[in-house]
């Protein structure tokens, strides 16, 4: 079931709880289209048995990943135009920091029991070494290309 349809449901359930009984409620939502589960579901959300299933970590974990990138995207601009002899060699040391205190700030959510913040600290990170290989690997493909040719 989608997120906006339980909370749509959960909404007509708040709304109409009160006036009617929730067997009748759950009638009228399986007559608007709505599958049986999902009424099921939102009544038992809706009556605290069930907890709401936790919404999707991807976004949070791109979101993640692509501030990895820019980190990286800015530690590389500032060395490529400052040269390594200019350039604060605090930065090169930061950036690597930084990832270092997101692979234990993730383990030690996991460790806590907030498992939806390790796990979106943890997959980001790997998303962003993932694509980082990726994207070494096609600069390299290149050279090679240009070595060999």
């Amino acid at each position: 079931m989608h997120e906006t349809d339980l909370k749509s449901l959960l909404s007509y359930l708040k709304e109409n709880a009160s006036l009617y009984p929730l067997e009748a409620l759950r009638e009228r939502m399986v007559r608007a289209g709505h599958a049986p589960a999902e009424a099921d579901l939102a009544i038992a959300v809706f009556e605290g048995k069930v907890p709401p299933p936790e919404p999707p970590v991807w976004p949070a974990v791109l979101l993640v990943a692509l501030l990895d990138f820019v980190l990286a995207g800015a530690c590389a601009a500032l060395f490529s135009r400052r040269g390594a002899g200019e350039a604060s060699c605090s930065a090169l040391v930061l950036v690597p920091a930084i990832y270092l205190a997101e692979l234990f700030a993730g383990l030690a959510f996991l460790a806590s029991g907030r498992d939806r913040r390790g796990r979106v600290l943890l997959l980001g990170l790997l998303l962003f070494f993932a694509l980082g290989a990726l994207v070494l690997l096609v600069v390299l493909a290149r050279w090679l290309g240009k070595v060999a040719g």
